[in-house]
C-alpha cells in the first residue's frame, strides 16, 4: 500500500524518460497550467491594447473625415485607410461598441442627421436621410429606429416642438 501511494510516474517526451513522485508530478503540472493562464492573460491584454489603438484609429478618421456620408461606404474601403484588415476592424468595433460594421456606420450617419435637423429644422426626412450618407429613407427610418427608438418623423415633430415651443 505505502509503494502504492509513492508510486512513480514516468513520463516519456522526444525520447527522454522522467521520473517523478506522483505528488511532485501533480505539484508540476499546476505549475505550468498556471504558467499558461499568465501567458494567455498577457496575450489577451496585448490583443486589447492592439484593438484599441486600431478602435481609436477609426473613430479618429470617422470624426475627422466624416467617410459615413457616402452611401457606398465599406469596410474595405475604412480598412485601406487606417491601415488594418476587415477581420480586425469588425472585431474591434464589435469589441469596443457591441455593433456589427454597418450599424457603427448607421449610427454616425444618424448623429449627423440630427445635427443636421437641429441646424435647420425645416428640412424632411428625405433629405436628411440623403445628406447623412443613406441610400434610402427605409434603411433611414430603420436605422434611426434601432438607435433612437422612434422613427425620424415621430422625433423631428417633438424636437420641433420643443424648440419652437413659446417659453411662459
Amino acid at each position: 500500500l505505502y509503494l502504492e501511494v509513492l508510486a512513480i510516474a514516468v513520463r516519456i517526451s522526444s525520447d527522454s524518460a522522467f521520473a517523478f513522485l506522483r505528488n511532485h508530478e501533480r505539484i508540476i503540472v499546476e505549475s505550468m497550467k498556471i504558467s499558461n493562464v499568465d501567458a494567455a492573460t498577457a496575450l489577451d491584454v496585448k490583443r486589447e491594447k492592439q484593438y484599441k489603438e486600431l478602435y481609436d484609429r477609426i473613430a479618429a478618421y470617422f470624426e475627422t473625415c466624416r467617410p459615413y456620408l457616402d452611401g457606398n461606404l465599406t469596410i474595405s474601403d475604412v480598412a485601406k485607410i487606417v491601415y488594418s484588415n476587415k477581420v480586425y476592424i469588425s472585431k474591434a468595433i464589435c469589441h469596443f461598441t457591441g455593433h456589427n460594421f454597418r450599424q457603427y456606420v448607421n449610427y454616425h450617419r444618424i448623429m449627423y442627421s440630427i445635427d443636421l435637423f437641429r441646424e435647420n429644422l425645416e428640412f424632411k426626412v428625405s433629405e436628411l436621410a440623403e445628406r447623412s450618407g443613406f441610400n434610402n429613407v427605409v434603411t433611414y427610418t430603420m436605422a434611426f429606429r434601432l438607435f433612437m427608438g422612434e422613427t425620424p418623423s415621430d422625433w423631428c415633430r417633438k424636437e420641433r416642438s420643443k424648440i419652437l415651443k413659446p417659453k411662459k
